[in-house]
């Protein structure tokens, strides 16, 4: 049993108002006038000061109606009446429509249970088993972000993956229940990679080693990108541009890949002599601060040591997620990146909300009837 807001538990102290109510009336007492009232003795007729309890079922009923009011502002949340009435297992996948069709009948199943199957993307929206996979904004990235939106009081979570590196990207991650796990067993369930088309006619992308190499044949899930890759500056004549140029050159008699300046507002690649720059989002911006700050060199060690080329690759594959890992994850290794969130910081709705406003209903009822019926 759990306390929602406990500091509202000192609303209690106010069970001395009922009380005092109480007490003030029973004192104040009822003058009543009848016929041989001028007879009587004058000793008689002197009130009482003195403090009689009376009407103790009535009272009782005060403070607990006091009590109650005070238990639904605080919020109870018991752990025994959420299992009798609460329990709900989710089925979360992850958006390919190849692993959906692995695992369609266990999703028809789940389904047909009355559980919740979902796609693992922003929203969580719901999956139809059988229909094609819808347009979703899914980023591996933002994961943690998706998995915030479950309800903290499921009972279980079942998730299913290809079993990639690349799908979980980070080392973390938390949920309300630790995850039950589901893996593809297919062999040729691949991350959706992409490579460059080079005017040889050969593809450059990461082979199964991971190494970014030439390709005779893409994949059938590959996505395709043409040359040349625009490129831009920020403005006209920054100190790095040749330096920038030169480690294209570099780049392109290596890796084949051609460049081409264009507007900076269609390009991939922005030069830029901040770390920041005002564009529309759909570029990779190159910076010699950037540079610099991430791997502690000055920009004259990093052109004399050949070292941009390197860099400006790096982001270039980044852009146009040329990185996808394809390397399988062990059930085990995937299993340690999910922790289960600390009861203790889940946030809790009360449960029993419904139970203790009946109880105030009837007990408001019991009060205002006997005070009615005893003309109080």
């Amino acid at each position: 049993m759990d306390w929602i807001q406990p500091t509202m538990l000192w609303g209690l102290l106010g069970l001395s108002v009922p009380v005092m109510i109480h007490l003030w009336n029973g004192r104040q007492g009822k003058v009543i006038h009848w016929a041989a009232t001028a007879w009587l003795n004058p000793q008689e007729s002197q009130s009482s000061r003195s403090v009689k309890l009376e009407e103790k079922l009535l009272l009782l009923l005060r403070i607990l109606l006091w009590i109650c009011l005070v238990i639904l502002l605080v919020g109870l949340w018991w752990k025994a009446f959420a299992e009798d009435t609460f329990s709900e297992t989710v089925h979360l996948v992850l958006p390919h429509q190849e692993l959906e069709s692995e695992f369609r009948f266990e999703l028809e199943q789940a389904q047909e249970r009355g559980e919740t199957v979902l796609w693992l993307a922003d929203g969580l929206p719901e999956l139809e088993t059988g229909a094609a996979l819808p347009d979703l904004d899914f980023e591996p990235v933002s994961i943690q972000a998706y998995l915030d939106q479950l309800d903290s009081q499921v009972d279980s979570v079942h998730l299913y993956v290809p079993g990639l590196m690349s799908d979980f990207p980070d080392e973390m991650y938390w949920l309300p229940k630790k995850p039950l796990l589901h893996l593809s067993e297919h062999a040729d369930f691949s991350a959706t990679a992409s490579v460059f088309q080079l005017d040889s006619g050969v593809y450059l992308g990461k082979d199964q080693n991971g190494l970014l190499n030439f390709i005779e044949e893409k994949e059938s899930r590959t996505k395709v990108i043409e040359m040349p890759i625009r490129y831009a500056f920020e403005q006209e004549g920054i100190p790095e541009q040749q330096d920038f140029l030169a480690a294209m050159d570099a780049i392109h008699s290596v890796y084949q890949l051609d460049f081409l300046e264009s507007d900076s507002s269609q390009v991939a690649l922005l030069f830029t002599s901040s770390s920041l720059a005002i564009g529309n989002g759909n570029y990779q911006i190159i910076s010699k601060k950037n540079y610099e700050r991430e791997t502690g060199l000055s920009w004259q060690n990093l052109v004399s040591e050949g070292i941009v080329p390197e860099l400006i690759l790096e982001d270039i594959l980044k852009k146009f997620e040329i990185d996808a890992d394809k390397t399988k994850i062990s059930e085990m290794s995937l299993s340690s990146k999910f922790r289960q969130i600390p009861e203790a910081q889940l946030s809790k709705v009360p449960n029993t909300t419904e139970l203790w406003l009946v109880l105030l209903l009837l007990i408001f009822g019991g009060e205002r009837f006997l005070t009615y019926r005893k003309n109080l």
